[in-house]
């Protein structure tokens, strides 16, 4: 009796089963970042969702592309769940946002370091974000929003830098 031969997978099968694998990743992420726009967390300033937690997470672990399509996709998942409160158009805005301040952080994060990252990423998300928002509404909704935006963006970014950490010292073993 002869051993059956193994049959090396050919490139596109190869394809097609990173591109199912990254795409569930990213599904896992979005869901997670759901369930996340859930879990408030008590503030002076109002309650703090970790919904931008797995966006920022997902692009220091899988890079800015993925990180960016997690972090404006889940926004506008969280905001259709929500019933859009500010509107479908300033909501796509944001959603641009989110993705480019997840990639913006994993580029500083590349090319800086972590902590700089946070604190960068914690301004453009707080100030540049509200700052559209002038013409629409006025001076005193735009300094509502900014404390309790800087404050949810610290937090989330703060958690996403930390479970990467974490993760990090046990990949390396430190």
């Amino acid at each position: 009796m002869s051993e059956p031969k193994l049959q090396a997978r050919r490139l596109p099968q190869l394809r097609e089963g990173l591109a199912l694998k990254r795409s569930v990743r990213i599904a896992f992420f979005i869901l997670l970042s759901l369930g996340g726009s859930m879990l408030r967390l008590p503030l002076p300033t109002g309650p703090v969702a970790l919904e931008t937690f797995p966006g920022y997470l997902a692009a220091l672990v899988y890079g800015w592309l993925d990180g960016g399509l997690v972090a404006g996709l889940s926004h506008l998942l969280v905001a259709a769940v929500g019933g859009f409160p500010l509107g479908v158009w300033l909501h796509l805005l944001a959603a641009l946002q989110m993705a480019l301040w997840a990639a913006c952080f994993w580029y500083i994060n590349d090319r800086v370091g972590l902590l700089t990252g946070i604190i960068a990423i914690t301004i453009l998300h707080s100030l540049v974000s509200v700052v559209y928002t002038l013409p629409i509404w006025n001076m005193v909704m735009f300094s509502g929003l900014l404390l309790p935006l800087a404050i949810a963006a610290a937090v989330n970014l703060f958690l996403a830098g930390l479970v990467f950490r974490l993760a990090a010292g046990k990949k390396t073993g430190r």
